[in-house]
């Protein structure tokens, strides 16, 4: 069994065709390894940013655990419903900061 052609020009034909098929080979490995480096680059990134927006989180909680239920502030009436009522029955008024 011959791997190449006898004839010299198709012998060389063969082996550089067989050469640029190992270098393709070679560079989509590479390509491969640049993207897999560059997709774990990124995800170290994300994971900055995550953590950073759980440090975020912990605060606000912290905050807003701290603050009593009697004392209002502005952004509590966000939270709060419109159709929560109040406690005599009637609909909680915009800006209502009661919370039952």
């Amino acid at each position: 069994m011959r791997l190449y052609p006898d004839v010299y020009g198709r012998r060389f034909a063969w082996m550089l065709a067989d050469l640029v098929m190992v270098a393709w080979i070679y560079l989509c490995v590479r390509a491969g390894l640049w993207v897999n480096n560059l997709v774990l680059q990124l995800d170290a990134l994300a994971q900055g940013v995550i953590n950073a927006g759980k440090t975020f989180d912990s605060w606000i909680l912290s905050f807003e655990q701290g603050i009593p239920n009697s004392v209002p502030y502005p952004t509590r009436s966000r939270f709060t419903p419109a159709t929560r009522s109040s406690r005599r029955g009637r609909p909680a008024r915009a800006g209502s900061t009661y919370l039952p």
